[in-house]
Formats: C-alpha cells, sequence, structure tokens
C-alpha cells in the first residue's frame, strides 16, 4: 500500500508538472516547492496530493498548489486572506467546489510553511505585532552619525559586500578620530599608520579618500587641535607639548603616507583647510614663533613632504606667499641640507608643468637664483648647507663606482633609467612631464657614471644637490630671453656650468650642456661664452660622447654674429 501510494504521488506531481509546462512563472514556483518540500518537509511529498471537485466538470481532481500560492500571495499572504475573509472569492477564482474553510485548511497544511519560507526567510516563525520592517529605501533615506551615508546592500556580488565591511570599518576610524576618547583616538591612529603603508604589491588596499567621506577632514581637525593648543578634553592625557608634538606627527605621517597613492591628489588639492595649514607651518614667520617647541623642524619636514607630492596639482596655482614659503629655505644662511633639496625638488616639479610659475616676478627670486648658481659647486665639506646627519657622506659614492667599473660600455648609460641622457631622444620629448621618469636625484637615488671617483676632490661633490640646482637652470633657460640672460650674468655662473660639463660625470653634464644650449638661444649672452671656450674645447676634444653636442653649442655661440 505504501508503494502504491508513493507511485500515486509521483504521478501527481507529474501531472501537475505538465500543468505548469510553457509557463515560466509557475514552473519556478513549482521547482521552488518541490525543493523545499525534499529539504524541510519531506513526509509532504511523498503523500498525495488532495482531491478536490470542479464546479463546472462536477468530477475530482487535484488542486493545483501553484495556482493557490499566487492567488493568496497576489492577495497579500495568508495572514491577510483570513483578515479581510477573501477565501471565497479564491474559491470561486479556481472554480472549485469546496467549502472556503476546507481551502484554507489545505493552504495551511500544504503551502503555509513555503509562503513563510519565501518571504520571510529561512526562519518560519510569525513576525510579532510590535517589530517594523523598514523598506530599502527608507534605510538609505536615514543618514548616520556626521551624516554620512549608509553603504548600500546588494546580495549578488560577494566582492561588493567586502567593500561594504571595509568601508564600515573605514567609518568607524572617522567616528574615534572625533570621539574625543583617548583610547579610541589612540586606536585609530594605530590603525590608519598601518593602513596608510599600503601594500606595495596589491594597490587594492591602498585607503582612498573618495572611499572614506569624513576621514580627511577629520585628520585635518587633528591638526588644528594640536596647533592652536586649545584646551580639550582630546589632549587631556597629555601631560607635555612634546606628547603633543608626537601626536602631530603621527597625523602628518598618515597624510604623508596617503598623499603617495596618486588617487587621493584630488581630495588632498581641493582641501583648503589642509592647504592653509600647511603653508602656515612653512612660513618664516611661523617657523621664528615656534622655536620653543621640540621637533618643530620636523613637522615642517613633513609638510614640505606632503606639498612635494600635492604641490604642482594644485588648482589654483601657487600664490606669491604660497611661493614665499618654498623659496625661503633656499636664501637662509646656511640652511639645512635636507630642506634646501626639497625646495629645489618643488620647484623642478612646478616649472615642468605646461603652465610655469612667473618666478621671476617674485621678490626673492633673485637671491634664490644666486643660491642656486652657488649650489652648482657645493661639496659635502663646505658650510653652504647644514648636514642632517653631521657627518661626512662623501665616502658613500664609492661603492657606485665600482659597480659599474666592469661595463665596457664607457659612459653609456641606460636609456630607460635617464631617458634625458640618452643622445637620440629629443629634448622636449624627454624633458616633458610625460617623457618619463622625473629628471635628477630624486628619492635619494643618484646615478653615478664611470669615471666619476677618478680622483679625491671629485668624490666629495654632492651630485644629488647639485643635479638638482642644474635642473633649475634648466627649466628656468627655457622661459625667455630675460631670464637666460640674467642667468648668464650671475657671477661664476657660466664657470661653473663648464666646470660640470667636464666633471666627468655623464649625466651632469649632459644636462649642463642642455643649459648652455638653451642660453645661446639669446644672442645677448653669447659674451659670456668667451671665457668657458677652452674648457668646452677640451671636452670636445677629449670626449668622444659629449663633442658632438660641445661642438654644436660652439658653432652656435661663437660662429653666428
Amino acid at each position: 500500500m505504501q508503494v502504491a501510494g508513493k507511485e500515486t504521488s509521483q504521478k501527481q506531481w507529474v501531472e501537475l508538472q505538465l500543468l505548469c509546462r510553457g509557463q515560466t512563472g509557475k514552473n519556478r514556483i513549482l521547482q521552488s516547492l518541490m525543493a523545499f518540500y525534499q529539504k524541510l518537509q519531506p513526509q509532504l511529498q511523498q503523500q498525495a496530493l488532495p482531491l478536490v471537485p470542479d464546479s463546472v466538470l462536477n468530477i475530482p481532481r487535484i488542486i493545483d498548489l501553484v495556482q493557490l500560492y499566487e492567488e493568496v500571495v497576489n492577495k497579500g499572504g495568508a495572514v491577510i486572506v483570513s483578515k479581510n475573509q477573501l477565501w471565497p472569492s479564491i474559491v470561486a477564482s479556481m472554480k472549485l467546489k469546496i467549502a472556503p474553510t476546507q481551502l484554507e485548511q489545505l493552504y495551511t497544511t500544504w503551502l503555509a510553511a513555503f509562503e513563510q519560507h519565501k518571504v520571510f526567510g529561512k526562519s518560519g516563525a510569525q513576525r510579532r505585532s510590535y517589530e517594523t520592517i523598514a523598506t530599502h529605501a527608507e534605510i538609505q533615506a536615514t543618514t548616520s552619525i556626521r551624516y554620512t551615508p549608509l553603504p548600500m546592500v546588494t546580495k549578488r556580488l560577494k566582492t561588493h559586500r567586502q567593500q561594504l565591511t571595509d568601508l564600515g570599518v573605514l567609518h568607524r576610524l572617522v567616528l574615534a578620530l572625533d570621539s574625543n576618547l583617548p583610547d579610541h583616538l589612540e586606536w585609530a591612529l594605530n590603525q590608519l599608520t598601518v593602513l596608510s603603508y599600503g601594500n606595495p604589491k596589491d594597490s587594492d588596499c591602498d585607503v582612498l579618500f573618495a572611499h572614506t567621506p569624513g576621514l580627511l577632514d577629520a585628520l585635518c581637525r587633528q591638526l588644528e587641535s594640536v596647533s592652536e593648543k586649545k584646551s580639550i578634553q582630546l589632549f587631556a592625557q597629555y601631560t607635555s607639548i612634546a606628547e603633543e608634538q608626537e601626536h602631530l606627527l603621527r597625523v602628518l605621517n598618515i597624510l604623508r603616507n596617503l598623499a603617495m597613492v596618486r588617487e587621493n591628489e584630488k581630495q588632498l588639492t581641493q582641501h583648503t583647510i589642509l592647504r592653509q595649514w600647511l603653508f602656515k607651518t612653512l612660513s618664516p614667520v611661523a617657523s621664528q614663533s615656534s622655536c620653543d617647541v621640540a621637533d618643530d623642524a620636523e613637522v615642517r619636514d613633513f609638510a614640505m613632504d606632503i606639498i612635494l607630492q600635492i604641490g604642482p596639482s594644485y588648482q589654483p596655482r601657487l600664490n606669491v606667499d604660497e611661493w614665499t614659503c618654498i623659496l625661503a629655505p633656499l636664501i637662509m644662511e646656511r640652511p639645512r641640507r635636507s630642506q634646501a633639496l626639497k625646495s629645489l625638488d618643488l620647484i623642478s616639479l612646478c616649472l615642468q608643468n605646461p603652465t610655469k610659475p612667473q618666478l621671476q616676478n617674485h621678490k626673492l627670486f633673485s637671491l634664490v637664483l644666486q643660491r642656486t648658481v652657488e649650489l652648482l659647486s657645493r661639496n659635502r665639506q663646505d658650510s653652504l648647507l647644514i648636514e642632517d646627519d653631521g657627518q661626512d657622506n662623501a665616502g658613500m659614492y664609492d661603492e657606485d663606482d665600482d659597480d659599474v667599473g666592469d661595463n665596457d660600455g664607457g659612459d653609456e648609460l641606460d636609456g630607460d633609467l635617464l631617458p634625458y641622457l640618452s643622445s637620440t631622444r629629443p629634448w622636449d620629448s624627454a624633458l616633458s612631464p610625460t617623457g618619463g621618469e622625473r629628471i635628477g636625484a630624486n628619492m635619494g637615488m643618484i646615478f653615478v657614471s664611470r669615471r666619476d671617483g677618478a680622483n679625491d676632490e671629485a668624490k666629495k661633490g654632492d651630485f644629488e644637490v647639485r643635479d638638482l640646482a642644474l635642473l633649475n637652470l634648466f627649466y628656468l633657460s627655457e622661459s625667455d630671453d630675460n631670464i637666460r640672460l640674467w642667468i648668464a650674468r650671475q657671477p661664476s655662473a657660466m664657470e661653473k656650468i663648464a666646470m660640470l660639463v667636464a666633471c666627468g660625470r655623464a649625466e651632469t653634464a649632459r644636462l649642463a650642456i642642455g643649459v648652455l644650449a638653451n642660453l645661446t638661444q639669446n644672442p645677448a649672452t653669447k659674451p659670456f661664452f668667451l671665457p668657458i671656450e677652452s674648457r668646452l674645447l677640451k671636452v670636445a676634444t677629449a670626449d668622444a660622447n659629449l663633442s658632438h653636442l660641445v661642438v654644436s653649442i660652439m658653432a652656435e655661440a661663437y660662429t653666428k654674429p
């Protein structure tokens, strides 16, 4: 009897499938119903489907569970149908000859649990009357603390769910920075310090300000609170200025690291408060008034590092007061070497832009140009700059000569590493911002040619400072004839440039030749080439790699009227 009943139920399910054939919606509901029975209620799948009389033919037939489910759901579900007494209308629409109460009982037995599963998830328990259900639109219309929108909820993409999780953690960091609670603030700074370094092998690990609303504003509020030294609860746990300064350095370290991510450049350059704070910190007046603050020089170094990353992209461009902050270290009596390097590097980056700044109109330009010319002969032992470590690092270049000593190619260098040294490339494309890597000794990387270090005096040269100073002269000499004449008139400028042509360091020599080539474009500078004629002639006859370049300059300077 059990086997016969099982065969009957299988035939009835097949008959029900035939009724749904050709109707995609009903077929999907039937498949979901059979899967639900197989997983959660297998006993119902083994039972025979109920037979009900038809009101038209007056013969019994199996009840169409899919049609019954659709009729009830379209009217709001079993609870709404029972509450509004809509079962008689369902009996009439299905053309059944059965009492409404019997149809309600059949629905409760066969389809009530399935309806709960589809509508309310896995839990089939009825929701209590005091539990309210918010729609997705209502959730998105609300705002959380600090008026940041809640993340979009989706069940389709696992990667999107992971992004939402990350966004929640970063939003918690923003709240912790503004909480005025020491423990939360310490946790947020520690987390951001680790996250700011990112992962060199995976750019998706970078923290982006565009994906974290309010993070940049919260970090800037930390800068303002320390700078103004307000007596607020945030620093109640600090007992000295040194601790406040340490807190400031941690925030600046986070901003400096995040500024190295290219995607953060737009948000940083458009943040007016951060821009004002950075240049206020670098202003000479602020430096003199804050001399009693510990590690104030380190704060200015961090500020300069941030400006180095985003300064060339500022819109609007740097104004007169901001340029004063950048040029000030170069006109000091004895500036620190790191300050001079960063100022020279930032000037060269800004001069590479298509819209070059009009530095010749600045009141400090003449003094900066004089100091730039002085740095062309900078040695590690002279007193022009103060060494940051207080040690003589001239010997650090000895190993570079040994590394390239086995190269039989003479002074030939890798054009991919130094695009501006390749004589086959046009000067305009090699020296443009899109022509490859930046020119000069940037990020502490110095490329020394084979001939360099041939004598003890050459080892003392500060190649990093000299190359950046020479690079600035190259970009300035591209501007107009007035600046070309201004450079040529500087005391000992032409002599120092000619000495760099004959220094034996190929990359420096080619850059110095580029400066001389630019100066020859102004006929008024030709008298200044006469004192260096003999030195250029020696290079033209002694160095095969530079002879064709030097000869072209001599032909331009000495033969044409």
